[in-house]
């Protein structure tokens, strides 16, 4: 199956609450799939596994798992790594995730330490 994101800008809504700004639709049927609210332009894309059996997504600290196939049951699954800031899901049958957590007051020569890898 093949999706269409669509992103706008963030804004709150006359009650309060952030408005869903970031929709997922299929691309043969034109239908919205899911949508979620999403604050920062970088690092909002999802990242599927290459079966499409899984989507992953980074939320503050903490990494969404999502079924594509069950868009409807929302998350299925979360890890919270806090101090997280990037994540990277791995190509191949049995993919990998990778979380970047950057360390307090650390010189950037020594950043990439902090390189932690987690399997589904």
């Amino acid at each position: 199956m093949f999706y269409f994101f669509f992103m706008n800008l963030s804004v709150k809504l006359e009650d309060g609450a952030q408005h869903k700004n970031l929709r997922v639709f299929s691309v043969s049927t034109g239908e919205e799939l899911i949508s979620f609210t999403q604050k920062s332009q970088e690092g909002w894309e999802l990242q599927y596994t290459i079966s499409e059996s899984h989507a992953i997504r980074l939320v503050s600290s903490e990494i969404q798992v999502f079924r594509p196939a069950e868009w409807s049951k929302g998350v299925v699954d979360k890890l919270k790594v806090e101090g997280s800031t990037s994540v990277a899901l791995s190509p191949g049958l049995n993919p990998s995730v990778a979380v970047f957590v950057a360390e307090k007051k650390v010189r950037f020569t020594i950043l990439f330490r902090s390189l932690r890898s987690y399997r589904f």
